[in-house]
């Protein structure tokens, strides 16, 4: 009913005044943008559609976009027009005063056709899509470098609000043009801007989703005889997600070394993975965004530091945490230096923290930890104190990383990290009988792997710890499942069996005992490259009777 009674008003007019014949117009949508952050600064505002992170709209509320902030835009740049250009000009806007407009906001520029009506009042129509609602809202016009604001502003009377506005998807104006060059609003000289911001936005919850908006402009020219030009309709603003995740596993190799009884890393200096003997890289956390970066509410580049409600946790499974008691441990280096430290400003660099089981860390990360994560590559790093032994796992470490934006909107990301192997297997064997004794020891050692061409060496010294031979060959090539027999009996001659006795002696055991055999028991560690062998200890009375089992009390990751 109010339409109706403003359109009779305008049909009055129009009849008394008088018309042209031709009306039109186009749309363009700008924002302020606030790349620079510093306060009271600007940049040049940008051309729409502003894209929006869709991260913002992922803990419900109903946040309102570009509404906060303030700093002042040059006017300059809302239509293309040169400060300082004095007297009139087609579609040549004013130069604002620079208190006149808080950033924060959209701008919806209606430029009028050159050719157009003077005097006819007629109205306008500011649509929103999506059910996409106005928060905040002004509508101005401005003649020359003279600029009007309304309702406040000197001549309130060009531009009246005629139905709808904040709260509502749609607002409608009762625009008055006037004559003469004056401050009166000119439709084929000037144009209207829609200030504003937006609010009802769960539409952008998605990628890529979009709000329009559409300007109609409508009336009558008198006789009965309404116009309703075509409606330019163009894009305010998209949706984009900010935040890409990347979960990366270390590239190279690093091993956990048998020669340094399972307590240390082996690997090539220089290499993605090997550190140090006491640190390796599992893989690496990169939280990083879009270029250009989606915005947050108040027009900055996102960040998670601007979205309060969310948390992350990041939890790495099947990892060899057993060594990592103080002053070892597991840890996200921030720094890119590989070593902890936990006073940087900024950013401090994550401890993880390490469960009963020593196979899983997790870290529960906070807002600010999130945005210190955000745009670099943090790698995982682990840090064994070389006094306990590191676990071997039958499998890769995995890494999963859920980031909670308030609810139950999350995201979900799963890798698997590096598989930190042994480099070799090692066991030492005690009792091992002399050839002389009355007993027999016989070592079983089998290639449990599907490899070929396997090597087994081995060390002895006696029972005082005098090197008898010292890494000698005992096995040159074990294929897959391959079982050999070392024996201590001189009278065993199969082809599987190996003579320990008939291994080469270190020169010094050969020089101080004359090539001899040693007496009383032996110790025997063997070790390969393969760390899939079964190593299995008997001995028996070379008079007949039950077998004993010398591999109890053995040490190392390959006896069985």
């Amino acid at each position: 009913m109010r339409h109706n009674k403003v359109l009779g008003l305008a049909i009055a007019s129009a009849l008394a005044l008088g018309a042209s014949s031709s009306f039109g117009g186009e749309l363009t949508i700008k924002y302020v943008s606030r790349q620079d952050t510093t306060p009271g600064n600007c940049n040049p505002v940008a051309a729409g559609p502003a894209i929006l992170a869709s991260e913002v709209f992922f803990s419900g509320g109903d946040p309102v976009i570009f509404n906060t902030s303030t700093c002042n835009p040059d006017q300059d740049n809302l239509d293309g027009a040169t400060a300082g250009v004095d007297g009139p000009a087609p579609h040549n806007n004013p130069e604002v005063d620079p208190g006149t407009y808080n950033d924060g906001f959209f701008y919806a520029i209606y430029n009028f056709d050159s050719d157009t009506f003077d005097t006819l009042p007629f109205l306008v129509d500011f649509t929103l899509s999506n059910a996409a609602q106005f928060g905040n809202i002004s509508l101005t016009s401005g003649t020359g470098l003279d600029f009007v604001a309304h309702p406040s502003g000197s001549h309130s009377g060009v531009v009246k609000n005629s139905g709808g506005g904040a709260g509502d998807s749609s607002v409608t104006f009762y625009v008055t043009p006037a004559t003469g060059v004056g401050n009166n609003f000119r439709v084929n000289q000037d144009v209207l801007f829609l200030r504003f911001s937006m609010k009802n936005l769960g539409v952008l919850k998605s990628p890529d989703a979009e709000i329009k908006m559409t300007a109609k402009v409508y009336g009558d020219i008198g006789g009965g005889r309404p116009f309703d030009l075509p409606a330019p309709t163009e894009t305010v603003a998209t949706s984009a997600r900010a935040t890409r995740v990347e979960l990366d596993s270390s590239s190279g190799s690093v091993q956990i070394d048998v020669a340094q009884g399972n307590k240390l890393f082996a690997g090539i200096s220089g290499t993605d993975a090997f550190i140090s003997t006491t640190k390796a890289k599992l893989g690496s956390v990169t939280i990083s965004g879009n270029n250009p970066s989606p915005l947050n509410v108040d027009g900055t580049p996102w960040n998670f530091k601007k979205h309060a409600t969310a948390t992350g946790i990041l939890t790495v499974t099947d990892a060899p945490l057993s060594a990592s008691a103080d002053p070892g441990r597991i840890f996200l280096d921030l720094n890119g230096n590989n070593t902890y430290d936990s006073t940087a400003t900024p950013p401090a660099d994550i401890l993880g923290t390490i469960k009963a089981d020593q196979t899983t860390a997790e870290w529960n990360l906070t807002t600010s930890q999130l945005g210190d994560l955000y745009g670099i590559k943090a790698n995982i790093v682990l840090e064994v104190d070389g006094a306990n032994a590191i676990e071997e796992q039958s499998d890769a470490a995995k890494a999963t990383l859920v980031i909670n934006y308030g609810g139950d909107n999350i995201d979900r990301f799963n890798r698997d990290l590096i598989h930190i192997k042994r480099n070799g297997v090692i066991c030492s064997i005690y009792n091992v009988p002399a050839p002389g004794a009355m007993d027999v020891g016989n070592i079983r050692i089998t290639n449990t792997s599907g490899t070929d061409g396997v090597e087994v060496s081995g060390s002895l010294r006696d029972k005082n710890g005098e090197p008898i031979f010292t890494n000698k060959l005992l096995v040159e090539k074990m294929g897959p499942n391959e079982t050999k027999h070392i024996t201590t009996d001189p009278t065993v001659t199969s082809a599987d069996s190996i003579q320990l006795d008939g291994i080469e002696k270190d020169p010094t055991w050969t020089t101080n005992h004359s090539n001899e055999s040693w007496k009383g028991r032996a110790v025997l560690t063997i070790n390969s490259n393969s760390s899939s062998l079964e190593i299995y200890g008997l001995v028996r009375n070379k008079a007949g009777g039950p077998l004993t089992n010398m591999s109890v009390g053995a040490t190392g990751n390959g006896c069985d």
